[in-house]
């Protein structure tokens, strides 16, 4: 288990974003709700992953890489950031960096 695992368990039910994004207005709703989220929790490394995998599924790599790489820093055990982000370099064809991601994300979780 990871270190911040307790901290995201008061968290309230923010999974309200659509599995895919079917137009801005559902991506800026699900957008605003994690940033009040993380503004209350900025620590909650899977937190941060969530708002990561919502932006990937809204295109938003760039920002989605943003939050995987602040869970990892959180808390380098979070299989799921690691996990998380090296899906999203294979998505994009940035294939050693998404292989030494996948390597890592099995070392942490074996530490």
């Amino acid at each position: 288990m990871s270190q911040n695992a307790n901290v995201c368990t008061i968290r309230t039910n923010a999974r309200h974003e659509p599995t895919i994004i079917e137009d801005r207005s559902q991506f800026e709703d699900s957008d605003q709700e994690y940033k009040k989220l993380l503004e209350d929790r900025p620590e909650c490394s899977e937190l941060l992953v969530e708002y990561g995998d919502m932006l990937r599924r809204a295109g938003k790599e760039g920002d989605a890489e943003v939050q995987y790489l602040k869970a990892i820093n959180l808390d380098p055990g979070n299989f799921g950031a690691h996990f998380s982000y090296a899906t999203m370099l294979e998505e994009q064809k940035r294939l050693d960096e998404a292989e030494e991601e996948y390597v890592s994300s099995v070392c942490e979780r074996h530490r």
